[in-house]
Formats: structure tokens, C-alpha cells, sequence
């Protein structure tokens, strides 16, 4: 819990005075690195704490778990993900159960691509706070990579139900669809993607791959074309758009169009 306001200073001021007049003060320190926590003062947080963290040792007063789960926590507001992995790992040897731990680790596990066990730590957090929408998220991402499409689908749902503007999750959903072989839930989630500037050009990619195995050719040339529209787009995405639409117009055909979409792929590469 944060301080109350009008004590905050008094708090800050006395255990800053007591701290300076004697270094080995950890109670003062404690206090100011629960304050700096509370207030979000994440890079104060991660020194105190690293500190609290190295004398816990010979300082039985100080509590060895609390100060190691919030420093790991700490480093990961700050991006400091190897230093959260090593602090956040410590602590859950000394209690494997904490929602907070579990989470965090499991989110750093799917950014390693560890999904096997970025699952086993989500699925700890999710038993903690069922109603947890990033935890349900990052599980179902990782179910996805694992290629458990049915089980995804159903973490993916309730975080788009909670949060419809979730848009991360509606790409991994929709992709869930489709490798199950779900072609028109697939295509509605990737349709609505399409104008979004960070997940837009692949899912108009996808989109339009769709349309074209059931031989709607101008509904695949609208996907294809909103694709090329965004401004951030990928490389590879850009040949691979205008490939398609090439595609599309020789199926059509349109002799001229696929030629100048060609010729847009041999002026890149």
C-alpha cells in the first residue's frame, strides 16, 4: 500500500536522516525502498532493494523474499530482464506459489521462446488470478506456439471478451483459428485487423490468403491492397503482398496489373 500523501515526505525525510547517519540503517532503508516501490520510483527501488538483498544474510531483520521479489519486479518495469530473471528465479525457490513471481517469469520465459516453460509458470499465475487478463493472455500465446490451438483459443477468448480491443490477442486468436482449420472465424478477426499499424499488413496477408483458397479474387485484391497501404511494413511483407496480388490478377485475369506488381517486386529485389 502506498503512504498516505501527508506522511510521505515525513517518512522520506526521517528514515533519509537516520540513514545518513548511519549507513548500516537497513530499517531505514526498508522504509524508503517500500516507499520508492509503492510510488513506482523503479530505478530507487532496484538499488535499495539490491542492497536490502545483500545483507540479508547477516541481517535476519530484513525479509530475504520480499526484498529479491521486488527487486526482480523492479528490474522488470525497467527492462532489465536478466537481472528479473536471476532475482524473480531466487525468490521462487523460497515460495514457488506468489502470483507476481510466477507471472513475471513466465512472461520473460515467453520472450526467451521457452514456451514449455513460460506454460508450467502461467498456469501457476492463472491458478492464482483466474481473471488475470495478461497472464491469460501471454498463456494462450504460448499454448499457440506449442501448436495447442483448441486450448489458446480458449485463454485468447476470455482476454477479448474482458478487452475487445486487445489487438494482440485477436492476431493470436485468429491465427488459432486458422491453423485449426477454422477458415471463417479466422478470416472475420483477420479482416478486422487489417487497418491496425502494427499487426494490419500481415493480417491483410492472411486475410487475403483466405479469400484467395475460396477463389474470392476481389476480395483478396481489397486485402492485399489495405496491406500495401500501411506505411511501417516489412520487407518481406511488401513482396510477398504484391506477389499475391499479382496471383490474383493473372487468376483474373488482368494481364497488366500483375505485371506492374511484378515489376514493383523486381525493382526491391
Amino acid at each position: 500500500r502506498k503512504p498516505r500523501v501527508h506522511n510521505r515526505e515525513q517518512l522520506v525525510r526521517d528514515a533519509s536522516r537516520r540513514l545518513a547517519a548511519n549507513p548500516k540503517d537497513m530499517a531505514s532503508l526498508a522504509i524508503l525502498a517500500d516507499v520508492y516501490f509503492n510510488e513506482g520510483e523503479w530505478e530507487k527501488a532496484l538499488l535499495s532493494y539490491g542492497t536490502l538483498m545483500e545483507t540479508s544474510g547477516a541481517r535476519p531483520e530484513i525479509d530475504e523474499f520480499e526484498a529479491t521479489m521486488r527487486h526482480g519486479i523492479s528490474a522488470m518495469n525497467l527492462k532489465r530482464y536478466e537481472e528479473a530473471y536471476h532475482s524473480l528465479g531466487v525468490a521462487r525457490t523460497m515460495k514457488p506459489d506468489v502470483f507476481e513471481i510466477n507471472f513475471n517469469l513466465g512472461t520473460i520465459e515467453y520472450n526467451r521462446k521457452q514456451y514449455e516453460k513460460a506454460i508450467i509458470l502461467l498456469g501457476a499465475a492463472n491458478q492464482a488470478q483466474p481473471d488475470h487478463l495478461e497472464t491469460r493472455k501471454y498463456l494462450g500465446m504460448s499454448l499457440f506456439r506449442l501448436k495447442k490451438y483448441k486450448e489458446a483459443i480458449e485463454k485468447l477468448k476470455g482476454v477479448i471478451d474482458q478487452h475487445m480491443d486487445d489487438k494482440e490477442a485477436i492476431y493470436y486468436m485468429a491465427h488459432c483459428y486458422f491453423e485449426n482449420g477454422q477458415m471463417d472465424m479466422a478470416g472475420n478477426l483477420f479482416s478486422h485487423l487489417r487497418p491496425d499499424p502494427v499487426f494490419g499488413p500481415q493480417a491483410s496477408l492472411m486475410a487475403g490468403s483466405i479469400h484467395m483458397k475460396s477463389k474470392s479474387y476481389d476480395e483478396a485484391q481489397m486485402d492485399f491492397e489495405i496491406g500495401l497501404k500501411h506505411k511501417q511494413i516489412k520487407k518481406e511483407l511488401f513482396l510477398e503482398l504484391h506477389y499475391r496480388l499479382a496471383t490474383v490478377f493473372l487468376r483474373k485475369p488482368e494481364i497488366q496489373e500483375a505485371l506492374r506488381h511484378l515489376q514493383a517486386i523486381h525493382d526491391v529485389e
